[in-house]
């Protein structure tokens, strides 16, 4: 079967030199914004569209945007220009969106021309020729992809053969990615998986001990997830400790609404708690995290529904089904205020840095004690102070000290220096 063509390091996915465009592109001056190419990156969901433009040379930000309730009566667009000098420098509105091909052509004109009914800002490209590309987020890449791809037919139908894996996500991903292809007629799309990054898993790491026909026939087996964010945070803070990443160790925690830890030793992914689907591992916003399995039975009441499973442990569960709220900051709020509705937000805490305490434990000792950093991203990551704190006074036994000052910090200038350094580091 002839492979896809593959793109060698997903930090480099529009390498011109790969995808540079034979002819010029003509630009009439009165009409661009821009003297570059730039980079266009979305992540579609079932009902939403996230979107941000980047500037292919400096990896700058310049505009970004988010279309939610898509199908719904009443969608919501969010728009925000980042390099923008201009007092009206965003803009929020309420519109129909009945369709993911809706919603790119917003897009398009948010991008194109700054404007969306009767809301307007500042024009950031002329038109699509200002494209190098578009980068699509796909959250399973299965046993099909090792790293990302430049999209064409094969391609798209890998992704949906290993879309069974996580129906929700990737079908949502492939419609994405379809109707850019028709928005952005002719502009390289590529395709980056959640999953590429944890291919370098040892088989005694991603194997569940189940039958082994299953494994052959359903290629059930450990995936994990927010590979991109783990590498991402592994890579900069091995610029903060000033080696290559290949010479690092470190324990990384993605802790948002979606959580999973990554265990990384000389900077490949050897284990991470996600597994087959997200909802494996850590305790969530909404979802599970690791339990019984068969618990599940005794849940439904002996009435075997496994939609009404996922949907139990995957929306219902994790924070939300402690304590009512899925959000953390209103979760510690509610503890502060005691009662029992504070003590159940306290047991949910609890619980939540309990399971990071020991994945952090267990990931120490397959790194063999030998880490340069425990490293925090994702919102909660990045600005739950106290959790923070309190999961590294925790983890204290294993050397792990942290700079209660930089802890502290809050400003967008102190984050991107050190989003993933507001982590401890070991003592030598």
């Amino acid at each position: 079967m002839k492979r896809p063509k593959r793109i060698r390091k997903q930090n480099n996915l529009f390498n011109t030199r790969k995808l540079r465009r034979d002819d010029e592109i003509e630009r009439n001056e009165n009409e661009t914004t821009t003297n570059t190419m730039n980079v266009l990156i979305v992540n579609a969901g079932s009902s939403s569209l996230k979107f941000k433009l980047f500037h292919k040379d400096t990896l700058k930000s310049i505009s970004s945007g988010i279309i939610e309730e898509i199908g719904g009566s009443s969608s919501t667009v969010s728009y925000k220009l980042h390099e923008s000098d201009d007092e009206r420098n965003g803009l929020e509105t309420k519109t129909k969106v009945e369709s993911h091909k809706d919603a790119f052509d917003i897009v398009m004109d948010l991008l194109t021309k700054g404007k969306i009914e009767k809301e307007n800002v500042k024009p950031v490209i002329s038109s699509g020729k200002d494209l190098l590309g578009v980068g699509h987020r796909v959250v399973h890449g299965g046993w099909e992809f090792k790293e990302g791809a430049i999209v064409d037919e094969e391609v798209i139908k890998k992704i949906e053969q290993v879309s069974n894996l996580a129906p929700l996500h990737n079908r949502a991903n492939l419609k994405g990615i379809q109707e850019a292809k028709e928005a952005f007629d002719g502009v390289p799309q590529v395709a980056v998986f959640d999953t590429c990054y944890h291919q370098t898993l040892p088989p005694h790491a991603y194997m569940y001990a189940i039958p082994w026909n299953i494994y052959e026939e359903k290629k059930v087996r450990k995936y994990g997830f927010h590979g991109t964010s783990h590498f991402y945070l592994a890579k900069k803070a091995a610029e903060l400790v000033g080696k290559e990443l290949k010479e690092c160790n470190f324990i990384t925690l993605h802790l948002g609404n979606g959580a999973s830890a990554c265990a990384i030793r000389n900077g490949e992914s050897i284990d991470t708690s996600m597994g087959l689907t997200p909802a494996e591992g850590l305790m969530m916003g909404t979802r599970a995290g690791d339990m019984d399995p068969t618990a599940t039975f005794h849940m439904t009441e002996g009435t075997f529904d496994a939609d009404k499973i996922e949907n139990m442990l995957n929306k219902e569960s994790g924070f939300k089904g402690i304590c009512g709220k899925s959000d953390v900051r209103e979760i510690q709020k509610m503890a502060e205020k005691g009662g029992e509705e504070g003590e159940r937000a306290k047991l949910a805490l609890d619980m939540f840095c309990y399971r990071i305490e020991k994945t952090v434990g267990s990931y120490y000792i397959v790194l063999n004690g030998r880490i340069d950093g425990v490293i925090f991203g994702g919102g909660i990551g990045e600005h739950a102070v106290q959790l923070r704190e309190r999961i590294v006074t925790s983890l204290g036994c294993l050397g792990l000290t942290l700079d209660e000052k930089k802890n502290e910090e809050k400003t967008r200038e102190r984050r991107e220096e050190s989003e993933s350094w507001s982590s401890p580091r070991t003592k030598n």
